[in-house]
């Protein structure tokens, strides 16, 4: 007994050495779309991000990287004389497994992929229409009680989540990533125009390691 005991406490000291954590902050711009059937008129939308992160090295090459983001993603929508812009918001959580590269003494490549889970905390949709040579800008907010009839929202669907993978640079104290993820969750299931909708980001991001 007392010999496991003692493995025991000298695997834990051993998992507690070779385990190292360091914090980053960084921050960066998406383009954002929506994936899905019958939205062949989504385009890409410029929107941002900003964050504080974890890597929790597992050993001298592989490491967990846990995130808490604040971002903004959505969609432009253009129908005949009808343009629209979603700009929903949220707080992100992706944790992703990193592989990395010793490319030299200073640098390395990290190679990155895992899920992420998201909820929408605010956000903006305009829907901008001509007619007869007049236009109407109708605003509303994206998220909140659908029972509200005086300012509807558009959807009170807040949870996302799906898969993201990556690509970053590491040298000295700095990071700069290139990543993508996929939502797996339609975020305006009843909406008619985006019923299908998923949100699909692509971001360039520049961090500062502690």
């Amino acid at each position: 007994m007392k010999k496991i005991l003692v493995l025991a406490i000298i695997a834990m000291v051993s998992a507690t050495s070779v385990a190292q954590i360091s914090w980053n902050v960084k921050g960066g711009i998406n383009l954002s779309s929506f994936g899905g059937e019958d939205l062949n008129g989504s385009k890409l939308n410029l929107n941002y991000q900003v964050g504080v992160g974890m890597d929790y090295a597992l050993s001298k090459r592989i490491s967990i990287q846990p995130s808490l983001l604040f971002i903004t993603k959505g969609a432009k929508y253009h129908s005949g004389l009808e343009k629209m812009t979603l700009n929903p918001q949220y707080i992100e959580l992706p944790i992703m497994a990193a592989y990395k590269y010793r490319l030299s003494d200073k640098m390395k490549l990290a190679i990155s992929a895992g899920p992420y889970i998201a909820y929408g905390i605010g956000g903006k949709f305009n829907d901008e229409i001509s007619t007869g040579g007049s236009t109407t800008l109708v605003e509303k907010n994206i998220f909140g009680d659908r029972n509200n009839f005086t300012n509807r929202p558009l959807t009170d669907n807040r949870l996302d989540y799906g898969l993201g993978a990556g690509a970053a640079i590491e040298t000295n104290h700095f990071i700069v990533g290139l990543n993508a993820s996929s939502g797996l969750k339609k975020i305006l299931k009843d909406q008619l125009t985006f019923k299908n909708a998923r949100n699909v980001c692509y971001s360039l991001s520049v961090g500062y390691k502690f």
